[in-house]
């Protein structure tokens, strides 16, 4: 116990919380001090960074547990990548993200890189006459796309 406080950082009581909560498992050594094993570590980890995130401790429980339900018994929560958007809990899986406890599917409005041939508005031309025969450029290319 002392060894994951210390490499974490964290409180006696955030860690017996989680176990007691039944999201960490561990096993009782030679002398019965508490063995974890490397998923109950990541999963510890993880559940400081949304504590730290500002995300309150009930909420952090209830969305640990409702990712819990959702995934197989033979999956693990640390298999899942679970992070802090905003004041919500956010699994990410592949492209998609969703918020843990309403489920509800989170859009990434993230910039990206751009792909092929873009025009930025900020660039567009500034007199009449070249916006106007832009316009009719963007309009003929619609055409020909259509």
């Amino acid at each position: 116990m002392r060894e994951v406080q210390s490499l974490l950082g964290v409180s006696r009581r955030a860690v017996r919380m989680l176990i007691d909560a039944g999201f960490a498992r561990p096993s009782n050594g030679a002398r019965n001090n508490l063995r974890f094993s490397f998923r109950d570590v990541v999963l510890l980890r993880t559940a400081l960074k949304l504590r730290g995130s500002r995300i309150p401790p009930r909420r952090i429980l209830r969305a640990l547990s409702r990712i819990k339900d959702q995934l197989p018994d033979s999956a693990p929560l640390s298999g899942v990548r679970i992070t802090a958007v905003g004041d919500a809990v956010a699994v990410i899986s592949g492209e998609s993200q969703w918020d843990a406890v309403s489920g509800q599917l989170l859009l990434d409005f993230e910039i990206a890189d751009v792909k092929g041939e873009v025009t930025f508005l900020d660039n567009a031309p500034t007199s009449l006459s070249a916006r106007r025969k832009q316009s009719e450029n963007w309009y003929s290319l619609a055409e020909q796309l259509q």
